[in-house]
């Protein structure tokens, strides 16, 4: 695969948000399976594009990711004639060191809005700005486009029923359920809260989300999921505007992911 090839298949990945690894070799001493330079792309489910030299080495590099998902570049080096030599193939005759730049493709922290109305118009452009992200989900054509939400990585018109499948489910997945008029927030939380997440808040009054958490209850929804869904959203700075309310959940959002380093 040739370099130009190689960038599109970046840039494809990218663009997709999903899970992927650009692996660069950045050393190649001694009798090495690869030059300096060599590229392969790692998707998360192991599939790759490219080669960095094949066998043990390049297998074991393609477990890693797909067991650890490192967030941050970092680099890797293998001494081919020394503890990491490897025990078969057509490599066992190689001897050199190997290092390989390892860069996440993706950011991990994928924001969901469901809902492309005014709110969801300011907290497209003010998430992706404090750097989630962003994916705009809505089933009206006319308020789920590129147009309507310029800083958005992704826009898609899909209908309610069918959101979990545009949806990843991640232990960094953040989802903010805002539809037009409220009328189909209880039926996105219905069909998400039992997935994996990082962060999951619904928009309303006190009262709406106490119906809509007893609803949930009354159905079977366990209760120690049900409490890990923010309603009603954001932080209470008393906002009104769809400008202070998605200042609100974005400063929500931030303390959720920022919890771990705090």
């Amino acid at each position: 695969m040739d370099a130009l090839e190689f960038y599109r298949h970046v840039v494809e990945a990218v663009e997709s948000g999903n899970t992927a690894y650009a692996v660069t070799v950045v050393l190649s001493e001694g009798s090495a399976p690869q030059v300096c330079g060599a590229k392969m792309l790692v998707y998360a489910d192991g599939t790759i594009r490219g080669t960095v030299g094949g066998g043990d080495v390049e297998r074991k590099i393609i477990e890693d990711l797909v067991r650890e998902t490192p967030r941050i570049p970092h680099t890797v080096k293998y001494d081919l004639a020394g503890k990491d030599k490897p025990t078969a193939g057509p490599c066992m005759v190689c001897g050199g060191v190997m290092e390989f730049l390892i860069e996440p493709l993706h950011n991990p922290h994928h924001l969901y809005i469901v809902g492309a109305g005014h709110c969801g118009i300011e907290l497209s452009r003010l998430a992706k700005r404090v750097g989630f992200f962003v994916t705009v989900l809505d089933y009206r054509p006319e308020w789920a486009n590129k147009e309507k939400h310029p800083a958005a990585d992704r826009t898609i018109c899909v209908p309610i029923g069918e959101i979990v499948k545009q949806i990843r489910f991640t232990p960094d997945t953040y989802i903010v359920i805002m539809t037009h008029g409220h009328t189909y927030d209880e039926d996105v939380l219905r069909l998400c809260v039992s997935n994996e997440f990082r962060y999951i808040g619904m928009l309303g009054s006190q009262k709406k989300a106490r119906k809509c958490l007893d609803n949930l209850t009354r159905d079977g929804f366990p209760s120690d999921i049900l409490a890990r869904v923010h309603t009603p959203i954001g932080m209470q700075i008393g906002s009104q505007t769809p400008a202070e309310i998605a200042v609100s959940i974005a400063a929500e959002l931030i303390a959720v992911r920022n919890a771990d380093s705090v």
